[in-house]
């Protein structure tokens, strides 16, 4: 196991069996992970993401601008271990042909991460629903305060939405129907 996920592994733990506080060095690391897990889980397939966010991790050891990660408790009742992928579309690049990115959102244990690779650099507004906003963590780009996990959570409905979010499909679609199933 590698030093990062024996560095998460007891905040891991942590999450998945009370509710506890994450502070923003806590919250950087999880991204850290959740962005490199994204990133392997892309390269099993067909890789769709660029190999520059790889090497920013690798030589920065923190997401590079263009990344935007988040988390939630997932309740299930299914799905404790699995990921999908979902292309990007946003309103800020519309005039711009898509996909802008592509986002990875992942199950482990009862926690879901989502990371979003967006492969236009500048400086934009990501807009989540407030419905969805209410339930997720922002993990990076980190903001100073210190947060409660869990901060809600995603059922098997609930994920599906969140799955295709920003790629323009339709979020009342069945999960299975929505996106494609990395794993």
């Amino acid at each position: 196991m590698s030093v990062l996920e024996n560095d998460c592994k007891p905040l891991l733990l942590r999450m998945w069996n009370e509710p506890t506080t994450l502070n923003p060095q806590e919250r950087e690391l999880l991204a850290v992970w959740a962005t490199k897990t994204a990133i392997s889980v892309d390269a099993y397939g067909s890789p769709s993401i660029p190999r520059g966010f790889a090497y920013d991790l690798r030589v920065g050891r923190r997401p590079s601008p263009g990344v935007w990660v988040w988390a939630t408790a997932f309740v299930g009742p299914t799905r404790y271990a699995a990921a999908w992928g979902s292309d990007v579309r946003l309103a800020a690049l519309e005039e711009l042909p898509g996909p802008h990115g592509l986002t990875i959102t992942f199950t482990a244990g009862p926690a879901l991460f989502q990371v979003m690779f967006v492969y236009e650099r500048g400086e934009f507004e990501v807009d989540i629903r407030a419905d969805d906003a209410a339930l997720l963590m922002a993990l990076w780009p980190t903001a100073a305060e210190t947060y409660q996990w869990p901060p809600g959570g995603f059922d098997d409905e609930a994920a599906g939405r969140l799955v295709v979010r920003f790629s323009g499909s339709d979020p009342d679609q069945p999960l299975s129907d929505s996106a494609d199933r990395v794993t």
